[in-house]
């Protein structure tokens, strides 16, 4: 009887080698698939990189895109705060000439802070989707607590590094 079993569970184990080793070889068959998919899409004159970034967001959902989206440019906007030494990274992704002429066009004082302003906000909305509104969060935004600041007698060099007023 101890055979019986032996000889069951060693035909279970073949048929479990065997299942896994078609879906291996339909893995590769569907890996060659999206590969061709991808060239013809280099082909066309599509960045293959973004058509994998649309695929991906969609497969996130609308609601953790715009939760990423927002925490991507609250990240970005605290890289832009800590100075200029990312001014001359170029990206890595290839980007058409009307997107590479944004990115070397240099920004209007009023563009930067319009851009730190909307960061903020995003940053905000993040901040509220993962731990609900913050008691402490001032009511009028970046603006309102930087007014309160610059009463209180902070410069904005203070409150780059965390320093208390004179």
């Amino acid at each position: 009887m101890a055979d019986d079993l032996q000889n069951d569970k060693s035909k279970k184990l073949a048929g479990f080698i065997a299942s896994l080793e078609q879906v291996a070889g339909e893995k590769a068959e569907l890996a060659e698939a999206e590969n061709a998919i991808l060239k013809e899409v280099t082909g066309e004159g599509f960045d293959k990189n973004v058509v994998k970034m649309i695929l991906k967001r969609r497969k996130l959902g609308d609601g953790q895109t715009a939760v990423i989206d927002d925490l991507v440019a609250s990240y970005e906007a605290a890289i832009k705060r800590q100075g200029d030494i990312f001014d001359n990274l170029k990206p890595r992704i290839p980007i058409g000439r009307g997107a590479a002429d944004a990115l070397d066009r240099e920004k209007t004082m009023d563009e930067k802070l319009a851009d730190l302003e909307k960061a903020t906000e995003a940053a905000d909305r993040a901040i509220d989707a993962f731990a609900g509104p913050s008691p402490r969060k001032p009511t009028g935004g970046a603006s309102a607590a930087g007014d309160k600041a610059k009463a209180a007698g902070f410069t904005v060099a203070d409150m780059s590094v965390g320093k208390k007023p004179n």
